[in-house]
C-alpha cells in the first residue's frame, strides 16, 4: 500500500472533479437516487493528495436562492453533496489524511464524508487544503454527523457560505471527540463555527485555532449580517460540549454576532 496522487492542482494543468463514494443523484421533481458506502474504509497512515472537485453551483440566470418560489426544475443538482465519500450509513473511514486537497459545490460538502448517519465513525483522519462554495454548509471532515467523528484534523482556508471546522451540522446521536481545527474561514451566508456551526450533541476534548470573517452574503444574502463562534456557532438545548478551547481572530460587520 501507498500514497495515492490524484491530480495536479496546477495552474494550465486540467484536473479531473473526484465523484464521492456513496453518491446520491438529485433530480428535480424525481425521486432521489441513494448509494450508500457502508463498509470499512482504512488508509493504514497513508495519504491520497490533490483530491479535486472544483465545480461550483449553477443557479442560471438571475436565480435568487433566497426567494422560494424562483423556479427550479432548469437547475443543476449534480453539484450538491460533494466529498471523498457522501452517504457514509454505518461505515467506518479510519487512518487516512487528505493532502492539497480542494472542495467545492453545492447543498452540502465536506471533505471526507458529507453524511455521517447509522453510528458511522470517522476516525484518525487529517485533511489540508481549501474549500469553496455557494449557498453550502461545509465541513473540514464531515457535513452533518449523526455518528462518531474522533482523533481527526483539519487545516483549512475557505471561502464558503457556511463552515465548521470539523463538522457543519452536530445532530443529537453525533460525537466529536479529541479533534482540533486551524486555519481561516470566510463566511458569506449561514454561520461559521471553529469546530461546529450547530451543535446538538456532544463535542469533548476538541479545540479550534481558526480566524473567522462573518460577512455579509451574496446571490440575495447581502442584507443578511453572518455569525461566528470561536468554538461553536450555535449550541442547542442538547448540545454538550466539554473539555474544548478556541483561539483565533474573530470579526463580523454589520449586526452580526460573534461568541467564543
Amino acid at each position: 500500500t501507498q500514497d495515492i496522487y490524484l491530480t495536479e492542482l496546477a495552474e494550465g494543468k486540467d484536473t479531473l472533479d473526484w465523484e464521492p463514494i456513496g453518491h446520491s443523484v438529485w433530480k428535480w421533481g424525481e425521486e432521489t437516487e441513494y448509494a450508500y458506502f457502508r463498509g470499512i474504509f482504512d488508509g493504514d497512515g497513508h495519504a491520497i493528495h490533490n483530491l479535486y472537485y472544483g465545480k461550483g453551483a449553477d443557479f442560471g440566470d438571475g436565480f435568487d436562492p433566497s426567494d422560494f418560489d424562483t423556479e427550479l426544475s432548469d437547475l443543476d443538482f449534480s453539484v450538491w453533496d460533494k466529498g471523498l465519500f457522501c452517504n457514509v450509513d454505518g461505515g467506518t473511514i479510519k487512518n487516512l489524511t487528505l493532502s492539497n486537497a480542494m472542495m467545492s459545490g453545492a447543498s452540502h460538502a465536506a471533505m471526507i464524508a458529507v453524511f455521517l448517519t447509522g453510528n458511522g465513525t470517522v476516525s484518525n483522519c487529517h485533511v489540508q487544503g481549501k474549500m469553496h462554495g455557494l449557498q453550502v454548509s461545509m465541513g473540514g471532515i464531515v457535513s452533518k454527523n449523526e455518528g462518531l467523528v474522533e482523533n481527526c484534523t483539519a487545516e483549512i482556508e475557505t471561502d464558503v457560505a457556511g463552515m465548521g471546522g470539523i463538522v457543519y451540522e452536530n445532530q443529537t446521536a453525533g460525537i466529536v471527540r479529541d479533534c482540533s481545527a486551524s486555519g481561516s474561514i470566510r463566511c458569506t451566508a449561514g454561520g461559521a463555527g471553529g469546530i461546529v456551526v450547530t451543535n446538538s450533541g456532544l463535542i469533548e476534548r476538541s479545540s479550534a485555532s481558526v480566524d473567522i470573517q462573518a460577512l455579509y452574503g451574496t446571490n440575495g444574502a447581502q442584507y443578511n449580517p453572518r455569525s461566528a463562534g470561536g468554538l461553536v456557532h450555535t449550541n442547542n438545548e442538547s448540545g454538550i460540549i466539554r473539555e474544548c478551547s478556541a483561539t483565533g481572530n474573530l470579526c463580523a460587520n454589520g449586526n452580526g454576532q460573534i461568541g467564543g
